[in-house]
């Protein structure tokens, strides 16, 4: 069984991605999917907001040791799913890395 991998994106990966990345990986068969996140502004190794600690411990989530991280090419090669948080976050991915845009989609493609 192949691994698909999935990569939530927003601006600085302290709050909506890590959240994301949090609950997905909650969710998801870690036998069928690897999840990350990263940010199109982000500073690397910093700790999720205490506002996205606080609403994921809310639900029964644990997201303290996620770590931001800025995004690479590596991480857009590697995804089979980019999914920015926003259509801001999208167009931001697809201007960086023009020739991978098939793979960035917005979160609210996926809903409904």
């Amino acid at each position: 069984m192949a691994m698909t991998r999935v990569l939530f994106v927003c601006t600085g990966n302290v709050c909506r991605s890590s959240l994301a990345e949090g609950l997905f990986r909650r969710e998801a068969d870690a036998r069928r999917f690897e999840v990350g996140s990263a940010g199109v502004g982000a500073v690397d190794g910093l700790p999720p907001s205490q506002n996205s600690v606080l609403a994921a411990a809310e639900i029964g989530l644990d997201i303290r040791d996620i770590r931001s991280r800025g995004i690479t090419r590596e991480m857009v090669e590697r995804a089979d799913y980019v999914v920015g948080m926003t259509q801001g976050h999208v167009g931001a991915i697809r201007a960086m890395f023009p020739e991978l845009a098939e793979r960035v989609y917005a979160l609210c493609e996926f809903a409904g």
